[in-house]
């Protein structure tokens, strides 16, 4: 059995080539995909792009037969980040490969765990910030709505239980300092009765 790293380059080559054969028919598809802007597409989204330009096109012969069909039934999803898109591919159970794509230059990059998973959280973190939410807010959809009805009940009905609640779910790591004057006069002055 050939190990990881013989399979990335095999799967790899074979991926550049088609991309390189077939760059006339594939370019208006990855055009596509980064045309939609930074976003998450799954294998529904990434075979309608691909039925619109096979239709449009007519490039059916020279597309069913390309490899890189058969890597797009292997893909589980995709993150597009323009001008790249980047491919979670799952060519045989047990078995991930990451692959980034510049859609510009047609160039290919083998991509690791955490750089795959990197981009994708960044995506997610910039879209809650897009909407106005930073970090501390939530990170998931159903954190800030928690987080936005505690803050309606305080301004509605301020309750110190409530406030609590709200105070312990925002995360503060900080350190705090108190300089006080009138303390520090205090304590090296005598008091005048």
């Amino acid at each position: 059995m050939p190990s990881r790293c013989e399979r990335s380059g095999s799967f790899r080559e074979t991926m550049e080539a088609s991309l390189s054969a077939h760059k006339n028919e594939l370019v208006p598809l990855l055009s596509r995909y980064v045309a939609r802007g930074r976003g998450i597409l799954q294998p529904h989204n990434l075979f309608d792009k691909l039925a619109d330009i096979l239709r449009r096109d007519h490039l059916g012969d020279k597309i069913s037969s390309n490899t890189f069909l058969k890597f797009l039934q292997s893909t589980k999803e995709a993150v597009v980040w323009p001008p790249f898109v980047l491919f979670a591919v799952r060519p045989a159970p047990g078995v991930w490969e990451y692959i980034q794509v510049n859609v510009h230059e047609l160039s290919l990059d083998h991509l690791n765990v955490a750089e795959y998973l990197w981009f994708k959280e960044e995506l997610v973190n910039g879209g809650l910030q897009g909407l106005g939410f930073q970090r501390g807010w939530g990170n998931t959809v159903g954190r800030i709505l928690k987080m936005m009805h505690l803050l309606s009940e305080i301004l509605q009905a301020p309750e110190p239980s409530t406030l609590e609640r709200l105070l312990r779910r925002i995360p503060m790591v900080f350190n705090v300092v108190i300089v006080s004057l009138q303390g520090y006069l205090t304590s090296k002055c005598p008091r005048f009765a």
